[in-house]
């Protein structure tokens, strides 16, 4: 009689090595891709943002060129470029929160003699005219989408050492560097390399 065997194979138990590294990798890619994700999503949203930002910054220049006949330059308010060039980030950040708060004199009052808000901004607002940061100096500005000072100069400021340092030689340049990661030092003059990354005026 031909006997036939009744034990049961052993049953498996868990994964093995290869199939748990298997695992790790896959959850890893996804995980990679998905932070990637997220990173150019916020990239994006803060570009739109200071597009839209510097749209709204460009009509409230021409409504102060038109009462005053002129765009806003450091020579207009007090403590602006004082002893030195006037800096399109530093400068001129804090000159577009005046212009926009009417706080002219930029000590965070607009209480003053004199002053009267022109436009919605006010410390820590976020409008559409970005962020109302409190400067190291105790000054305000105004800060793009990727929380960096907003850039501005006027061609009186740009051309006061001569020659034709502005690219919109009879206006003003407004810019933001956005998300590049090795900004010039210096402000851009007509001539040079824009960075790929940057949202300007020019």
């Amino acid at each position: 009689m031909n006997l036939r065997s009744s034990s049961k194979p052993t049953a498996r138990k868990g994964f093995t090595l290869v199939e748990l590294m298997i695992v790790i990798l896959v959850i890893a890619i996804l995980a990679a891709i998905s932070i990637n994700g997220m990173g150019y999503a916020t990239k994006n949203a803060a570009r739109k943002k200071t597009t839209a930002q510097m749209a709204a910054m460009e009509l409230v220049l021409t409504r102060y060129h038109n009462d005053y006949g002129s765009y806003p330059s450091g020579a207009d308010f007090t403590g602006l470029a004082t002893g030195g060039a006037f800096d399109p980030a530093f400068d001129g950040s804090q000159l577009l929160y005046r212009v926009i708060s009417g706080d002219y004199n930029g000590d965070g009052d607009v209480e003053d003699a004199g002053e009267e808000p022109v436009f919605e901004a006010t410390q820590g607002s976020e409008g559409k005219f970005g962020l109302v940061r409190e400067e190291p100096a105790g000054t305000f500005g105004i800060v793009d989408g990727f929380q960096n000072p907003l850039n501005y100069r006027s061609a009186i400021d740009a051309n006061a050492g001569g020659g034709n340092n502005c690219f919109n030689t009879y206006t003003y340049d407004l810019w933001s560097y956005a998300d590049d990661d090795n900004p010039p030092s210096t402000a851009p003059t007509p001539g040079g390399t824009d960075g790929p990354k940057w949202i300007t005026n020019w």
